[in-house]
């Protein structure tokens, strides 16, 4: 039995169709997908040796995963992290709209300062070097 399973069961439920998701992409969007777009000898071979691979990193991934589930430390950091995104204040539309502005408004200003600085150094610069050759 998983330490305290009741608790912290949407996290685990995540991490679950998070890794059957990528399970399926990389197998459809990988071996699967070669094995469809060509019908000779090595294809084959390479879907083979492909799925033997897809299925023991599938294995040890699960099986990872349930062995950590065992552990009452990693089970009570998961079942501490639902309790803590529980307690999460998001903010509203109107801070995320004016943070967003800010953000972008200093962004600008910042991009300004530095391309005025390397326009001015780069002037300096260039003036320098060209009037050594003068003298």
């Amino acid at each position: 039995m998983l330490y305290r399973w009741p608790q912290g069961r949407v996290i685990r439920t995540i991490f679950l169709v998070l890794s059957i998701a990528i399970a399926v992409d990389l197998g459809w969007k990988g071996a699967w997908a070669q094995y469809v777009a060509y019908d000779n000898q090595q294809q084959i071979t390479s879907l083979v040796g492909a799925i033997i691979f897809g299925v023991l990193a599938a294995v040890s991934f699960f099986g990872g995963i349930a062995a950590i589930g065992f552990v009452p430390k990693t089970a009570q950091f998961m079942i501490e992290v639902e309790q803590e995104m529980a307690r999460v204040t998001w903010p509203g539309r109107p801070e995320v709209v004016r943070a967003t502005i800010i953000i972008t408004i200093m962004t600008i200003v910042l991009a300004l300062i530095i391309f005025l600085v390397d326009l001015t150094l780069s002037k300096a610069v260039m003036d320098g070097l060209f009037s050594l050759g003068k003298g």
